[in-house]
């Protein structure tokens, strides 16, 4: 069929799960080409080619929260490229279907209580102020918070003051001299949400916590 001009592997759409078995760049897993194919400038930056959605992408309430591993840091039409590629990772079919949003809420101690899980408390294992969700685990817990500010002051963005997740990333952005338009800030935006999750699991898992300045420099 390919000989007759019709690719028969792009005719369709991975579903993907979890996204561990589906490659982010060589497999067809949105509602266009594979993002080999569509977005070769900011691919031939990609430091893991065979790396996959899971290890990639992560939802928190629809919102993508992408990791990235470049070789340098993009730029000009790559910029672009980026800017188109994170569309369509916001536009993935997959990230609708009831099942698969429950599957990627991050595991933060109210949503494992709600499964029937049964843990000796629900509260903030960094803070201890408030039940563990995932608004309080990614924005409003004093650490988180902390970064954010420090963040928002690093882009010149003025002060931080979102409340929940969704605010956060779809918020408007007009504050201070940054543009938040640029595909970069969106990057560093991403990386501060995983960082602050993976600083969440060393106290976990560890009983270990980073300050918020040792946060920063890793973003």
């Amino acid at each position: 069929m390919c000989n007759c001009g019709v690719n028969f592997n792009d005719s369709f759409v991975r579903i993907i799960g979890d996204g561990r078995k589906t490659l982010f760049w060589e497999d067809h897993w949105t509602r266009d080409k594979r993002f080999r194919n569509k977005y070769p400038r900011i691919y031939r930056l990609e430091e893991v080619k065979d790396v996959s959605v899971g290890d990639r992408v992560s939802w928190v309430n629809s919102v993508p929260i992408v990791t990235w591993q470049w070789c340098r840091t993009p730029s000009g039409r790559c910029e672009d490229e980026l800017n188109s590629m994170m569309r369509d990772i916001s536009g993935a079919a997959h990230k609708d279907e009831a099942e698969d949003t429950k599957r990627r809420r991050l595991p933060v101690r109210v949503e494992l209580d709600n499964r029937g899980i049964d843990l000796h408390t629900v509260r903030c294992p960094i803070c201890d102020d408030d039940m563990e969700s995932t608004d309080h685990a990614l924005v409003l817990c004093k650490l988180a918070f902390e970064v954010w500010e420090r963040v928002y002051r690093w882009w010149g963005f003025g002060n931080f003051s979102s409340t929940s997740v969704i605010d956060l990333f779809n918020g408007e952005y007009s504050d201070g001299n940054g543009s938040k338009k640029n595909p970069l800030w969106q990057a560093v935006e991403w990386a501060c949400g995983y960082y602050i999750w993976k600083n969440r699991n060393k106290k976990v898992f560890h009983n270990k916590v980073s300050p918020s300045s040792t946060i920063l420099n890793d973003i």
